[in-house]
């Protein structure tokens, strides 16, 4: 049974992730019928970061709804350096705040809601309003790209823009001894960057940063950063993106 018209139009849903100290990776802001996607770090090469934003239906209200626990006991105390979630819900029935720490017992009591909360993420993936594609061109050059279909402004602070380098390969195993751990560790030069730049919908800009020789035996990747948190309302994109890992040897 759907949800009747009048309680779907004062639906409001807020799922963040805290990463502690006012850092949100990730935000899913649901207000009557539209759903709006706040992603801002990622660890996850390739994946853009920004504003993504579609419709939803009063099905999807209800199960979202019903997913939600009333309340969520957490075997860890929250800490403002550590990782916890917010999650608030209310309904012309519910009102509901739900503040839980990243341990297993809090984890395991909102696996549900976890689940509905990552299919409306995926969902909302595909329909990019403001983000931006951080991608590193076979030649090195970083390119920015506008995937949304409104206008963003992307901002460059210090280190802002950067091309990473790690060994392509783990280092060889010695018997009783622990390898050490292959780090992503700065390979460009000094960059001069403008403050920032706009970018309209579709649009992309490549930068080519000071990089020496690459090595055949690393992997080159680029990065930006910009300290933060979006604003839905500001075309600013602010966060941290990694591009696809492209092998040395090119140039």
């Amino acid at each position: 049974m759907a949800m009747p018209a009048a309680e779907a139009a004062t639906f409001s849903l807020e799922y963040a992730q805290h990463s502690g100290y006012g850092r949100m990776p990730l935000r899913i802001l649901v207000e009557g019928n539209q759903a709006t996607l706040i992603r801002q770090e990622t660890l996850t090469a390739g994946q853009p970061i920004g504003l993504f934003r579609a419709t939803v239906t009063a099905a999807d209200q209800k199960r979202l709804a019903s997913a939600v626990p009333d309340s969520i006991e957490s075997g860890t105390p929250l800490q403002r350096d550590s990782d916890y979630f917010i999650v608030r819900l209310k309904t012309a029935q519910r009102n509901v705040e739900l503040r839980f720490a990243h341990d297993p017992v809090a984890l395991g009591k909102a696996a549900p809601m976890m689940k509905e909360l990552e299919r409306l993420e995926k969902d909302l993936a595909w329909k990019p309003l403001r983000a931006i594609l951080v991608e590193l061109t076979p030649a090195y050059a970083v390119s920015i790209r506008n995937i949304g279909s409104e206008p963003v402004k992307v901002p460059f602070g210090t280190l802002g823009l950067t091309i990473e380098s790690i060994a392509a390969a783990e280092p060889p195993k010695v018997p009783g001894k622990t390898p050490p751990p292959r780090v992503w560790e700065m390979a460009n030069g000094t960059a001069n960057l403008p403050k920032s730049i706009e970018l309209a919908a579709g649009q992309s800009l490549e930068f080519t940063l000071p990089l020496g020789p690459t090595a055949k035996d690393k992997l080159y990747r680029a990065c930006f950063n910009a300290q933060g948190n979006i604003d839905p309302a500001d075309p600013e994109i602010i966060g941290t993106a990694y591009s696809l890992a492209v092998p040395g040897g090119h140039k």
